[in-house]
């Protein structure tokens, strides 16, 4: 990760004139083809506010903040609680290209601020949402239409390894992982933390090598706003994907929850732990659980990086230079 001095030094120095024109022009012609493709699969454009009251109780996001009069408004780490609002109204199949805002560190890969496209299909069960995100990533990049496209669970991609990401205890894990990292991680003493570590490190850079490959069903506890069901073993597992390619997470999707009740205890057992590691508990979107409540539809949701989308299109290595 780079400071934010870094940061600011690297906008100012690589940017030339020619360099803006040619990130104006990629864009341009990425957002015309993407709004063809769902206009043409007849899914509306939407626009939802940017400032909230409320922000992300999720322990690994934390959401910038501004005082406004005597209160804090948040910038949206993701559109997903306004637009699943939306859908509790009844508008139906939509989708959303917005600026989203979240506070760490950067990277080759991420900035601060970036740009997302995210959509939502009642209806749509996890694997038809799978192959309309291949469809629209092979439309949108022409040279990947060849691709193949890989659906792989994360119990598997663990047990090349002798992992069972389900089923071994806390200590058999951490031996394993310290044995095939290495070295010892300074992580708290907490599974999921300790198999985000081994994923990102050792993992990720095998997913997607020339291939679209959906990584699913994840363990039940990383379920965030997707629904659990249980894989073959019988092992509780979260429906939710997300998409490498070239060892780059590209997308990030759910069946998504629609038990309000559920909702609030999950968002509520985040705050807790949020405190737990000394970070402060955050808004819990109230008016988000009320749409929960009034009723939204089943239906299958998902997030892509439109940054990163245009560095691998464009087989450029470095975030920065798809970006103003």
């Amino acid at each position: 990760m780079i400071t934010w001095t870094e940061l600011k030094n690297t906008e100012h120095n690589i940017m030339s004139q020619t360099d803006i024109v040619r990130i104006i022009h990629q864009r341009i012609e990425l957002y015309q083809m993407i709004r063809a493709f769902f206009s043409e699969k007849q899914v509306q454009e939407v626009e939802t506010p940017i400032l909230s009251r409320f922000a992300t109780t999720d322990l690994h996001i934390d959401s910038f903040k501004t005082p406004w009069g005597n209160e804090n408004l948040y910038l949206q780490t993701s559109p997903e609680f306004a637009m699943k609002r939306l859908l509790s109204m009844g508008i139906g199949d939509c989708y959303q290209l917005c600026k989203v805002f979240r506070h760490e560190g950067a990277s080759k890969n991420h900035k601060p601020e970036f740009s997302l496209l995210e959509w939502y299909r009642p209806g749509f069960s996890m694997y038809d949402l799978i192959s309309e995100v291949a469809e629209l990533v092979k439309n949108l990049c022409p040279d990947w239409a060849n691709l193949d496209v890989e659906i792989v669970s994360y119990a598997r991609v663990f047990s090349a390894f002798d992992i069972n990401p389900h089923q071994d205890d806390l200590a058999t894990l951490k031996e394993k992982i310290q044995k095939h990292s290495g070295f010892t991680p300074r992580l708290c003493d907490k599974k999921d933390e300790w198999l985000d570590f081994f994923l990102v490190t050792q993992i990720e850079k095998q997913l997607g090598n020339n291939t679209l490959t959906f990584l699913t069903h994840y363990p039940a506890s990383m379920a965030a706003l997707s629904q659990k069901t249980r894989d073959e073993q019988g092992n509780e597992v979260a429906e939710r994907f997300e998409l490498y390619y070239q060892g780059i997470e590209l997308a990030n999707g759910f069946y998504e929850l629609t038990d309000a009740d559920e909702q609030q205890r999950r968002f509520k057992a985040d705050n807790r732990e949020r405190i737990a590691i000394g970070k402060p508990a955050m808004p819990i979107d109230e008016v988000f659980i009320d749409a929960l409540k009034k009723g939204v539809p089943a239906c299958s949701g998902v997030a892509l990086g439109v940054d990163r989308l245009l560095m691998l299109k464009h087989r450029i290595k470095d975030i920065n230079e798809v970006m103003l």
